[in-house]
């Protein structure tokens, strides 16, 4: 009697485990996008309020020196010890 040839052991991942992965893999990014997505719309927000901050200092002190500016021109430019 021949001997049937053996066939190599065959290596490699189950069905099972492969759906098993993706499974997993889907619950993590069903927890993690919205927390991502919340916290883009937050630094969203948080830049919106820097510039408007930002804004608000420079017209500040614009107004300010052009205040500084039109209380030197009406004393004559006395102010040389006001700061």
């Amino acid at each position: 009697m021949k001997n049937a040839p053996r066939c190599a052991p065959q290596s490699g991942f189950s069905l099972v485990e492969l759906i098993s992965v993706l499974v997993v893999l889907g619950v993590l990014a069903g927890i993690a996008l919205p927390r991502f997505l919340d916290m883009s719309d937050q630094a969203f927000a948080r830049g919106i309020a820097s510039n408007l901050n930002s804004w608000a200092d420079n017209r500040f002190v614009s107004d300010m020196s052009r205040a500084r500016g039109n209380l030197e021109a009406l004393s004559g430019g006395g102010l040389s010890g006001v700061n």
